[in-house]
């Protein structure tokens, strides 16, 4: 009997790990990720968020030309 457990328990070949479907999920997931952090580094302002920015220095003043 013990045979058996120790043959059951075997270590799964790193092949088949590496290929299987939670593994390649998480490429995928890994290269989404570099994707979205290689854009993130051109992100920059838009014009209507240095606006907004601008309109929270002086909340009472230009509340009504918010859109």
């Amino acid at each position: 009997m013990p045979q058996v457990i120790a043959e059951t328990t075997a270590a799964v070949p790193l092949q088949t790990r590496l290929t299987s479907g939670p593994a390649i999920v998480f490429y995928i997931a890994l290269a989404k990720l570099a994707i979205h952090l290689y854009g993130a580094r051109f992100y920059g302002y838009f014009g209507d968020e240095l606006y907004f920015m601008a309109c929270s220095n002086w909340p009472g003043a230009m509340s009504t030309s918010l859109p």
